[in-house]
């Protein structure tokens, strides 16, 4: 799943719709977005495995904090729609 918008975009560079500098930038936001989404996880797994389950409150000062997952799926949602 991760990689179907690498591939759509490949693919629309191919049919000319996308200019190498567009396709840069948009390889570039996807990478940043993977990183963050990786790093939210990581960090929704750490808090689970060693701090408990937390109350809802605890859990949304903590994701917004740090870099929360749902941003990151929303963004990929995104480059793969265009």
């Amino acid at each position: 799943m991760y990689f179907f918008p690498l591939a759509e975009l490949r693919e629309m560079r191919k049919k000319g719709l996308l200019s190498a500098e567009t396709l840069v930038r948009a390889y570039e936001l996807y990478g940043e977005e993977m990183i963050n989404l990786h790093l939210g996880q990581g960090l929704d797994i750490w808090w689970h495995g060693n701090k408990g389950k937390p109350n809802e409150k605890t859990y949304l000062q903590m994701c917004a904090e740090h870099l929360p997952a749902e941003e990151g799926d929303f963004v990929l949602s995104q480059i793969h729609v265009c």
